[in-house]
């Protein structure tokens, strides 16, 4: 319930702005800015008011979401598919507390289902039940392929939630780009703590699903390998940075609530 209450608030300050054209009136519900209440009228009546602005007006919201065979991987009590499909569900509560019409695009190597913008209650259990359901028709991912739909099929100024483990080579700069300007995105990553603890071993055995094949991998140096992964990680985030997209970066084991309150918190007051 805490989280429902905190994101319902934020989430509505990180996409609308104070705005200037007043609307109306009505009472105050929890999780709304508490920079919108009209103090005299909420004195007149006993009872906290808040305006309306214009700018309040109905948003889409899209989840971009990997079902590639990657995101099943996990080594603590939760893979990442479970994670996504966590915080894919309270996004989607948030966005439906705001009256904003919600809808979601599943890829791997290409983009595989999409449920169109609607803003009924049953959203919110089409696009849980559909993740956790879904099965791929192919096992790869593709960023450069799915964000040139994107670019090209998606309403500008959309919300998009890009949601993936982002493990693949950074090869998809120029869509990025596009995708940076015609949209509102938000990146999370949810990331595995395997890859920030790999074992001293020789070899392991490890299950790729994207191929589905299984692999005997050296890794006797695994500061070498861990410093690739920390290489690729610091380039992925300087394109972020530098066409300015918001990001947030999760690890399967991690209180993710409070990273995401974090986060809207730091944004509270960004405008578009």
């Amino acid at each position: 319930m805490l989280s429902k209450q905190f994101f319902a608030g934020n989430f509505k300050s990180l996409f609308k702005g104070n705005g200037s054209n007043f609307k109306e009136l009505r009472e105050y519900n929890i999780g709304d800015d508490i920079k919108s209440i009209d103090w005299k009228t909420s004195a007149r009546y006993a009872k906290p008011f808040v305006k309306i602005n214009e700018e309040e007006r109905l948003q889409k919201i899209y989840f971009l979401i990997d079902v590639s065979k990657s995101i099943e991987f996990g080594t603590s009590d939760r893979t990442i598919k479970d994670i996504i499909a966590e915080i894919c569900f309270i996004l989607a509560y948030s966005c439906f507390k705001n009256n904003d019409e919600v809808g979601a695009i599943f890829f791997s190597n290409k983009v595989e289902k999409i449920i169109p913008f609607s803003n009924h209650k049953n959203i919110l259990s089409i696009i849980a039940k559909e993740l956790i359901d879904f099965k791929p028709t192919n096992s790869g991912t593709n960023y450069k392929d799915t964000l040139e739909y994107v670019n090209l099929s998606v309403k500008k100024n959309t919300v998009i939630f890009f949601i993936s483990d982002f493990i693949s080579d950074f090869d998809y700069e120029k869509e990025l780009a596009i995708f940076s300007k015609k949209f509102n995105p938000i990146i999370i990553q949810i990331n595995d703590t395997f890859e920030e603890n790999i074992p001293k071993t020789n070899l392991i055995k490890v299950l790729d699903k994207e191929k589905q094949v299984v692999r005997y991998v050296e890794i006797s140096d695994a500061e070498k390998i861990k410093s690739q992964i920390l290489q690729k990680q610091l380039l992925f985030e300087k394109k972020l940075k530098q066409y300015r997209i918001k990001f947030i970066s999760i690890n399967t084991d991690e209180n993710y609530i409070l990273k995401i309150k974090t986060f809207f918190d730091k944004y509270k007051t960004y405008k578009y």
